[in-house]
């Protein structure tokens, strides 16, 4: 397989970082994006082997940082074969816990995040009738839980979002396919989305994952996935 340009949004910490690190030891070219500039730097100096790795600070709920980032990418690749749109929050309470900010946060983040980036990649991928689009979903957004209720909202409408898209690109040599794992053992659950929510001792790695999103990315031309749903295994009593 020859080396492909790939955009991975998130890429400073766990999977988002994890995904570039496998993606460089296929030889693949790499645009990074994070909000933080010390973790972004260590993310793309982990990444061994790739052809090349170039990096942009911004937030994927700003239009403007959007816009920029997608701009440096195509100059700076080349073109765009492959979109991991991966940044996303969380934070845990019940809905009448949860206050505005943090919904905002979320729904910023998690969905408008992916639709600003769609907007940029979509006309460019179509113009040149291929590419991938490959969206970190979640369990979540197939069955919610208490204490879930807003974020598990936010990736129901990111399958919304991408369920119709595949329909709107039928015809046009670009795909569109979501990866929905469980829970992840990461440095987010030490944070606000860990509040209150135990990390589960059969949490999947962040490797588990990006090898999952590595068979969307090597799949065929003639295969076309639309999700790939992972579960937390269940241990040995």
């Amino acid at each position: 397989m020859k080396p492909l340009r790939v955009l991975v949004t998130g890429a400073s910490s766990g999977l988002g970082k994890a995904l570039a690190v496998q993606l460089a030891r296929e030889g693949h070219s790499l645009f990074l994006t994070g909000r933080d500039q010390k973790r972004l730097g260590e993310a793309s100096d982990n990444c061994k082997g790739a052809k090349d790795v170039f990096k942009g600070l911004g937030d994927v709920a700003a239009e403007a940082d959007v816009a920029r980032l997608y701009s440096e990418a195509v100059e700076k690749l080349g073109g765009i074969d492959v979109a991991v749109l991966n940044a996303g929050v969380g934070r845990h309470g019940n809905i009448e816990d949860i206050s505005v900010e943090d919904f905002d946060l979320q729904f910023n983040t998690n969905v408008r995040g992916v639709f600003l980036w769609l907007k940029h990649i979509l006309p460019h991928m179509k113009s040149r009738k291929s590419g991938q689009i490959i969206v970190t979903s979640s369990v979540a957004g197939e069955k919610a839980g208490p204490g879930k209720g807003i974020y598990s909202a936010t990736k129901h409408a990111v399958q919304g979002m991408i369920e119709a898209l595949r329909g709107e690109l039928r015809g046009t040599g670009v795909k569109a396919a979501t990866i929905l794992p469980a829970a992840i053992a990461t440095e987010w659950w030490a944070g606000p989305a860990g509040k209150g929510n135990p990390l589960p001792k059969n949490a999947l790695t962040p490797d588990d994952v990006a090898a999952a999103i590595l068979t969307i990315v090597n799949q065929s031309p003639t295969s076309d996935i639309d999700r790939i749903i992972i579960s937390n295994a269940s241990p040995a009593k």
